[in-house]
């Protein structure tokens, strides 16, 4: 095993796959060897390939964080934010993690899934995020949902007054400020 992991830092990827498969070969629950084994197809270039192996890992030892975070990352890479983001609720659901939970915030909001994001926030502050990042993602969470809740063409009044109260709450938050600005200029011209 020495071998091979000093082949993967060396970045020897194929040299390392070759050792990793013999090592899982012979020890098919070997979880360790499959991760490596992974980062050594990952790193040859073939991220389906890398996920694939991942996936075996996953039935025989489904609860491992460390492969259900490998499998994220791997989703991640490959674009199946959705995917990335169930492992990662898996990772919750058996070790508070305030990685996985800030992950999982992000892609949720980034997936316009803004209650699983809210939900998410929750977990990330359980986790013991710092009080100044809890509070802007908090504010980003809050200004999007205000977003999403007067998305309406026709609903501009309720929008401003909703954007005017927001930034009575967070009167430093520059993108809020910028849209009312541009709802403002847009209602003078019409």
């Amino acid at each position: 095993m020495l071998e091979a992991r000093s082949l993967l830092a060396a970045g020897e990827w194929s040299k390392a796959e070759a050792l990793w498969r013999k090592i899982a070969k012979r020890d098919p629950a070997n979880t360790i060897a499959k991760v490596e084994l992974s980062r050594s197809v990952e790193g040859g270039g073939d991220l389906k390939e890398a996920l694939r192996i991942i996936d075996t890992a996953r039935i025989s030892d489904p609860s491992n964080v460390e492969v259900l975070f490998r499998a994220a990352e791997l989703n991640l890479a490959l674009g199946n934010r959705t995917a990335a983001v169930d492992n990662l609720a898996l990772i919750l659901y058996h070790l508070p993690s305030l990685k996985a939970a800030r992950m999982a915030r992000d892609l949720s909001e980034e997936l316009g899934r803004l209650q699983d994001a809210f939900e998410y926030q929750e977990k990330v502050q359980s986790a013991g995020e710092e009080e100044a990042l809890l509070k802007a993602a908090g504010t980003r969470l809050e200004f999007k949902k205000l977003l999403a809740e007067h998305s309406e063409p026709s609903d501009k009044g309720k929008k401003t007054a909703a954007l005017k109260n927001f930034l009575k709450r967070y009167g430093d938050y520059a993108p809020a400020l910028e849209h009312l600005a541009t709802l403002e200029a847009e209602n003078k011209i019409t």
